[in-house]
């Protein structure tokens, strides 16, 4: 049986997605704003602008995400007019009026003014590759002197509005979480804010809050205003639901999904969401988590889930093209917390974990195993840890460095030697690996001391770890160290190496192959000794 008819909490094809990421280009093509749209690293672009200039558009777009090591919105409107994170108020049609005067743009406080420097340029020089008629440039050194020691000075990504004519700058969106995306349409503005992983959406109209319809509890990753400001299209992906197209209906005050990509099993079951939770830390810190609590009195055994990075964030979407709903259905319950070193709670908290990977970190780790045996529902005794990445590195940590009766662990592409990674990391690399990970010319003890690698022995739980045998990353190497240490002390170890891969998954069987894989072995561990739940569940 294949894996995706097994587990129909997993979409089975991609179909469904790209038929999302083809209603939104249709939609907001159909706004008459943007024709030629790059969120992220999806590009959405009509056949008129298929051009060498588009070309040369996209490749300086992959130089610029490299580069300033952040992600920029650009907008061609259909004036061809070329913006720098943001877009145009509508009704401007000129060229040459609309870039001296408005531009919506995300400062991050992390956000170097070497990179912003080197994105208005980018931004100058593609708008010189579509304007015939010619621009007005941004000046650079204007910017500068607005911004530095107002907006770099915040911990959070501000929403701001910059008139060039001016040189003035104000704030339209100074909340303490970041601002991830604005909209503005025939005197409306529409933002979306990142408070503690979940997207809220904020409105206003000449500086007074509208109110907007409810929406369900996850993440916007995409918006964007009808001309008359009367609609806004979304795409919204929840812990219960994939990604979706949705409406929000500003003047009726409606919410409704345009698209419904839900696999059969969530027709089938109620899907659970988790509770957004803060446990303490050390120095009175408190870490953000997310907790998935499985339906039933319990106890419950518990994953422990590590996002990657470090420097990203747990948030409340369909994690794992399923997983989690297909662990929790299972009785598995969740822990996922958003420890020192995640994005999303300012430059402080993100910078807490440089050059101290297995500090800081893992004590946040620790501290929430320690909460999870304050609640009368959770299973201590059954705990398991799982991550991919960075987090197959913290999972390792855990299983070797913290004292609990772990039952399982799951290490997909994890380092398990700091001081190899940094040598093996390509020269590009080198600055970057030394500001975040530590110098391996000058660092070396406290990499090794660090490694999981180095406190193997501690190591007793049985273990599954993935890797890709291309991985330019995270190299196979880093795998076979950990598998090999703990064989040879009869460890049980379950090693899949997927030859057609690197870094994570780019091929949909494997990917399917492999959390069908994950799932079975954790209900092993951590079910199969139960009464009730003798095999695995399966549903769709």
């Amino acid at each position: 049986m294949a894996p995706e008819q097994e587990c129909g909490f997993i979409d089975a094809a991609c179909e469904a997605r790209q038929a999302v990421n083809g209603w939104f280009t249709h939609l907001v093509e159909s706004a008459s704003k943007p024709v030629f749209t790059m969120l992220g690293s999806t590009v959405l672009a009509t056949p008129e602008l298929n051009s060498p200039g588009m070309a040369r558009a996209r490749q300086l777009w992959e130089v610029s995400r490299t580069i300033a090591n952040t992600c920029f919105v650009l907008l061609v409107t259909a004036a061809g007019v070329m913006l720098m994170a943001g877009q145009a108020l509508p009704g401007e049609s000129s060229a040459r009026e609309l870039l001296p005067r408005l531009v919506w743009a995300f400062l991050a406080a992390n956000l170097s003014l070497v990179a912003i420097r080197y994105a208005i340029t980018l931004a100058n020089g593609l708008s010189q590759a579509f304007l015939a008629d010619g621009a007005s440039r941004i000046d650079p050194e204007s910017v500068f002197k607005v911004i530095n020691g107002t907006i770099l000075a915040g911990i959070a990504t501000h929403g701001v509005f910059f008139d060039l004519a001016t040189g003035t700058i104000r704030s339209i969106a100074s909340p303490s979480w970041d601002v991830e995306i604005l909209d503005a349409a025939a005197g409306v503005r529409l933002w979306c804010v990142n408070e503690a992983g979940r997207s809220r959406l904020h409105a206003d109209r000449g500086g007074s809050p509208l109110p907007l319809p409810d929406i369900p509890p996850g993440v916007i990753s995409a918006l964007s205003l009808s001309p008359d400001a009367s609609l806004a299209v979304i795409m919204i992906n929840s812990a219960a639901r994939p990604a979706e197209l949705a409406v929000l209906d500003l003047a009726r005050q409606e919410f409704r999904y345009l698209t419904d990509t839900r696999p059969p099993a969530l027709h089938v079951i109620d899907p659970i969401a988790p509770e957004l939770i803060t446990y303490p830390a050390r120095d009175g810190r408190g870490v953000h988590a997310l907790l998935y609590r499985p339906d039933g009195p319990g106890p419950h055994p518990v994953l422990l889930s590590i996002h990657g990075g470090p420097e990203s964030q747990e948030r409340p979407i369909y994690a794992r093209s399923g997983l989690y709903q297909h662990l929790l259905h299972q009785g598995i319950a969740i822990l996922a917390p958003n420890f020192a070193g995640s994005t999303g709670y300012g430059t402080a908290h993100q910078k807490l974990i440089y050059r101290d990977w297995g500090g800081i970190d893992l004590d946040d780790l620790d501290h929430g195993i320690k909460y999870l045996h304050t609640l009368d529902w959770a299973d201590p005794n059954r705990l398991a840890v799982m991550g991919v990445s960075y987090g197959g590195f913290a999972a390792l940590s855990c299983l070797a460095r913290l004292r609990y009766p772990w039952a399982a662990g799951v290490s997909i592409c994890g380092p398990s030697n700091l001081l190899t990674l940094a040598k093996a990391s390509p020269p590009t690399w080198k600055a970057f690996v030394a500001t975040v990970l530590g110098d391996p010319d000058t660092r070396a003890e406290h990499l090794l001391e660090r490694s999981p690698v180095t406190h193997a022995d501690g190591i007793n739980a049985p273990l599954f770890v993935i890797q890709g045998a291309h991985d330019p990353r995270v190299p196979q190497a880093e795998s076979d160290q950990i598998v090999t240490r703990l064989r040879e002390r009869g460890v049980e170890v379950r090693y899949d190496i997927y030859p057609d891969e690197g870094h994570g998954f780019t091929n949909r069987a494997n990917e399917l192959t492999a959390y069908e894989a994950i799932s079975a072995f954790l209900h092993t561990h951590l079910i199969a000794t139960t009464a009730d739940h003798s095999e695995p569940l399966r549903v769709g």
